[in-house]
């Protein structure tokens, strides 16, 4: 199992992973704060097996709507199921891999979270971080918490 920090032309990784499983059972993706489904919607349009969780009811409504349509217009049946629901409470053990796109910021603890994202794993799986951290300073201890108003404006 590992981890991997990705930078925005490194989507294409993901991709690949998803097309080299063509003819073989899909690649099972856990993204993790999927919001309106953007993500997951593409990589089961690419044949993975996507669970796409948020914890905000306005898009994960608005994520089951897109599925819908995609499905509709295009006539295909997506592998894709969208929940409402946090990480910590699924049971699971058979992602190949877990998406994680401008949410790990909102993620606290984040120890915790790498630690169960693992337990979430099949041998071999990666977690795929795309985003940014909020700074850490010498006064919180290195530990990562809730964003609390600008980040990028400093205290006087």
């Amino acid at each position: 199992r590992s981890i991997l920090g990705l930078s925005r032309g490194d989507f294409n990784y993901v991709i690949s992973r998803i097309l080299s499983h063509k003819g073989e059972k899909p690649l099972r993706i856990l993204d993790a704060g999927s919001g309106t489904g953007t993500h997951s919607i593409f990589f089961g349009l690419l044949g993975a097996e996507v669970l796409g969780i948020d914890l905000r009811e306005e898009r994960y409504t608005l994520a089951c709507k897109r599925r819908s349509y995609y499905e509709k217009k295009l006539g295909l049946n997506l592998l894709i199921d969208f929940q409402l629901i946090n990480i910590f409470n699924l049971d699971r053990s058979d992602f190949d891999l877990i998406w994680v796109n401008n949410a790990i910021s909102h993620i606290h603890p984040l120890d915790d979270f790498l630690k169960f994202c693992n337990r979430l794993l099949k041998i071999g799986g990666e977690i795929l971080i795309d985003g940014s951290l909020p700074p850490v300073t010498p006064f919180d201890g290195g530990v990562r918490g809730p964003r609390k108003g600008n980040q990028d404006q400093q205290d006087g």
